[in-house]
């Protein structure tokens, strides 16, 4: 595993050194940091029955493993700094421990990235007796020994500053932790609030530089609960520590939300972040459209071992449609043995037609013995629904290809939709016996459409080519032009030259030039004699638009006598809409080679960046070396649309020196929709070195108007809260206030009834609308805290424009200079942010 795959326990009370196995809730909620770990981290060493000697200096060293979290992974520089001793001596004496088996050696998962040689591991029991030895040789209270590790690593620190301390594999998971059992809460305020030399929160800075965003999270989370503990001492404090960890939240929310989803997978995949890294910005997403965009990419650069973490996260997805998609992304990546998990998840979708859907798409990989399993769930969806999923089914256990198709002869008139029924015999047809062949055709003959009867018939005839009569007859039936190409190009294989023949006078017959381009490869593929060939040229030279003339004559080209193809490239020469000629000219560049200078030559008269990026890709395609000419092309179009469609193509042939110049051109796109769009198309193709620059532009501050507007409004507010109003004057504000104000009863059930809304967004917007309804004497302390907490769910800015309308329930709850410590608050998160 790599940095951030070390142990990360849940919080136990201070000065206890019992922590509870990690929970399955915890391990979704991105509490335990790698939980792959996490799992097995209390599997002690069972057998204790061989006793180990320690000397009294290496008792004395032993015993202070034990002041260490609970199932904390540790390494030789942190011993060292336990031991006052070199990290070389360290390593010797607990690598010795490891071959006696008084300690575990882990994993890492990611070497690369991992700073440490070797990183250990405490067993439970073994612990507790060298937590108790230390207690009884020092003579000290719990929180006086974890006190003295704290000063041990702060003579580490530069001026006492912890951002500055150097990462040991160990403290920056825990030093929170052992300032609380250290009974000295308000230093984690203070570590909170440390300043880099850069501007930026010291904290933040330091663990996301070593990796440890879950760290510093976990860390803002304790603060605030301290903060949320402390009122009664000390209102004013807390409010405003609240409010200070609230805006600190949405800030560092901020950041993620400005993360492209295929960043994150491609950070996973060069290893730039390590799988934990990007667990964790994955829970701290508040749009659940953005979280999902981002867990589809994070699902194949994920390794398997966090494939029942995704179950978890899947399974606590609100929208059904997200989690169908997301469960059938996930199935193929699967190990057998997290199948029935995931089966368990499929009931719990909010409609069937999403329970059909993952059935038929994950039948493939589903093993053998869930069968029984898999038809039960199946057997519990409506009549069409079911049948969606049988046609996975069908496919993954072709044994129950006669339940089903009995079931589907037996069903009643609209039960099953015509397309579910279209779509089931489709998956059957491969392994359709002789015997079942009546039933299907009679199923088949009741479709009304001819184009949906075509096409069954045309998957039927592979195995059955005695309904190449019957099929023939039904494509040719077919009223709709491009569905009867469609059906035309799949038979064409099948048809002798008597029935192509025919297939042209249909094709003599079409108005649209679109339904030409499906039929002519396989007709020429399968069919070049002469005559055909000649009359296909014929039916060609009617349509009325060169280009489509060009395109249509450019795939018959190849199968054309060398005495027909000069026909043809004098006829396309002869072209005077220039698009056409050259992007046909090109087109027959690539069979020809004698034409690529006569291409070349048209190409340089074409001014329409869109043609020469489109001629110049068809060319490269042969010819390597014209990319960087369809390259240059693509970045002169004009229309972003258009553009960003170009680098979608060019992308996976481009160097990175390439790619660099397309990131160039994205960041100069003022539209940040499509500025999203032109990165996700280079994203997966990008170089690490080169993410690293996606990342740090994306890291540039946003527009600074909701502070500026917060501010002065807060600063206008301060004003007023210190004029002396006189009683007259106070009495007609507040009956004026309470005009609008919800009555008591009334406010209570929005409330309730709001706290209740499932989507995290959703219920935060809803609060702010509420906020300016509700007198602050209606609301007590615990529903503040509720309060606050829920509006971390909005952006950055709207977060910001909530603060005045919490500001009377602020002065309310805490004294009027709470205003002054707001002003501060947001002027410290905005430096630091």
């Amino acid at each position: 595993m790599s940095r951030l795959d070390t142990i990360l326990p849940p919080l136990p009370p201070a000065g206890s050194i019992d922590e509870p196995n990690p929970t399955a809730e915890e391990l979704a909620a991105g509490q335990v940091s790698d939980w792959p770990q996490a799992l097995d981290a209390n599997q002690a060493l069972s057998d204790m029955s061989q006793p180990f000697a320690l000397n009294a200096e290496e008792e004395q060293r032993f015993s202070w493993l034990g002041i260490l979290a609970k199932n904390a992974t540790f390494t030789a520089k942190t011993a060292s700094t336990l031991w006052l001793c070199p990290v070389a001596e360290a390593e010797v004496l607990l690598q010795r421990w490891v071959d006696q088996q008084i300690l575990i050696e882990k994993q890492w998962l990611q070497s690369s990235l991992s700073p440490f040689q070797h990183i250990y591991q405490l067993p439970a029991l073994l612990q507790q007796v060298a937590y108790t030895g230390l207690l009884q040789l020092k003579q000290l209270e719990a929180r006086d020994v974890h006190a003295a590790l704290i000063e041990r690593y702060q003579t580490l620190t530069h001026k006492r500053l912890w951002h500055t301390l150097a990462d040991d594999g160990y403290i920056h998971a825990h030093l929170t932790w052992h300032l609380q059992a250290a009974d000295r809460c308000d230093e984690i305020h203070i570590l909170l609030q440390e300043e880099a030399e850069s501007g930026a929160n010291g904290w933040y800075e330091a663990c996301d530089r070593n990796g440890y965003t879950a760290f510093y999270c976990r860390d803002v989370n304790l603060a605030w609960q301290l903060a949320e503990e402390q009122y009664e001492q000390s209102p004013t404090q807390a409010i405003q520590l609240q409010c200070r960890y609230a805006m600190m939240t949405v800030a560092h929310h901020r950041l993620v939300t400005r993360l492209p989803a295929p960043l994150v997978g491609a950070f996973v995949r060069q290893q730039i972040w390590t799988p934990t890294q990007s667990i964790t910005y994955l829970e701290l997403i508040q749009d659940s459209q953005h979280q999902f965009e981002v867990l589809q990419d994070l699902i194949p650069a994920l390794p398997t071992t966090y494939h029942p973490y995704l179950l978890s996260v899947i399974q606590r997805q609100s929208n059904a449609a997200h989690q169908a998609q997301s469960l059938c992304l996930l199935a193929p990546l699967l190990e057998t043995t997290l199948f029935p998990d995931l089966l368990k998840i499929i009931p719990s979708l909010s409609a069937d037609f999403y329970k059909a859907i993952v059935l038929r798409e994950i039948s493939a990989q589903i093993p053998t013995p869930l069968l029984d399993q898999t038809v039960a769930i199946a057997q519990t969806l409506s009549p069409s629904d079911e049948m969606v999923a049988a046609c996975g089914i069908v496919t993954r256990w072709p044994q129950t290809t006669s339940i089903y198709l009995n079931q589907l002869i037996n069903s009643q008139t609209d039960e099953i939709e015509e397309s579910v029924c279209s779509e089931f015999l489709v998956a059957v047809a491969p392994t359709i016996s002789n015997a079942q062949k009546a039933q299907v055709l009679e199923v088949i003959n009741s479709i009304e459409h001819s184009s949906t009867r075509a096409t069954l018939l045309l998957h039927l005839l592979p195995n059955h080519p005695g309904l190449l009569s019957v099929t023939f007859r039904t494509v040719c039936s077919i009223e709709e032009e491009r569905s009867c190409a469609f059906a035309l190009s799949k038979i064409v294989p099948y048809l002798s030259e008597v029935e192509i023949q025919l297939t042209l006078n249909i094709l003599e017959k079409f108005e649209d030039p679109l339904a030409y381009s499906s039929v002519l490869p396989p007709i020429c593929k399968h069919h070049s004699a002469p005559n055909i060939t000649a009359k296909l040229l014929k039916i060609i030279n009617t349509l009325p638009a060169e280009r489509d003339r060009g395109q249509a004559l450019g795939t018959l080209f190849p199968h054309l006598s060398p005495s027909v193809q000069t026909e043809v490239k004098d006829q396309i020469s002869a072209f005077t809409n220039l698009t056409a000629k050259v992007l046909s000219i090109c087109q027959l560049a690539n069979i020809d080679k004698s034409i690529l200078p006569t291409a070349l030559h048209w190409l340089s008269q074409c001014q329409d960046s869109n043609t020469q990026f489109r001629a110049y890709w068809t060319l490269s395609q042969y010819r390597p070396k014209l990319l960087p000419a369809a390259l240059t092309a693509a970045c002169q179009i004009t229309d972003t649309d258009t553009q960003i469609l170009a680098f979608q193509q060019l992308a996976p042939q481009l160097t990175q020196e390439q790619i660099q110049h397309v990131l160039g051109i994205a960041q100069q796109t003022t539209r940040k929709d499509k500025q999203q769009r032109m990165l996700n198309s280079v994203i997966p193709y990008c170089s690490r070195a080169l993410l690293l620059n996606i990342q740090a532009h994306r890291k540039q501050h946003p527009s600074n108007q909701a502070y500026t507007s917060v501010l002065s409004t807060l600063k206008t507010q301060l004003t007023s809260s210190e004029l002396k109003l006189s009683p007259w004057e106070a009495r007609k504000r507040t009956l004026d206030s309470l005009n609008a104000l919800l009555p008591n009863d009334l406010l209570a059930q929005t409330l309730a009834a709001t706290f209740e809304f499932t989507d995290k967004a959703d219920r935060a917007k809803s609060l702010s609308r509420l906020l300016p309804q509700i007198h602050p004497s209606q609301i007590d302390y615990s529903q503040w805290c509720r309060i606050l907490r829920q509006l971390t769910a909005l952006d950055y800015d709207a977060f910001l424009l909530n603060i005045p309308k919490l500001s009377p329930l602020m002065e309310y709850l805490a004294q009027p200079e709470i205003l002054h410590c707001t002003v501060h608050n947001m002027q410290l998160i905005h430096q630091q942010w």
